[in-house]
């Protein structure tokens, strides 16, 4: 149980900060504006995604 909570939490903090940026900028106008942001939050270290085992 405790690696799933610990996946959701993952998604959670992606899915929050990814919302967060969005708005600032009001939309994303394509699929592709959306891919680059969140590679974005990733290379700048704002979004960290690491490894679950399981």
């Amino acid at each position: 149980m405790r690696k799933t909570l610990r996946t959701t939490n993952v998604i959670e903090r992606l899915h929050e900060e990814f919302r967060r940026r969005v708005k600032t900028q009001g939309s994303l106008p394509t699929e592709d504006a959306a891919v680059v942001l969140l590679f974005s939050l990733v290379a700048s270290g704002q979004i960290k995604l690491r490894r679950i085992d399981g």
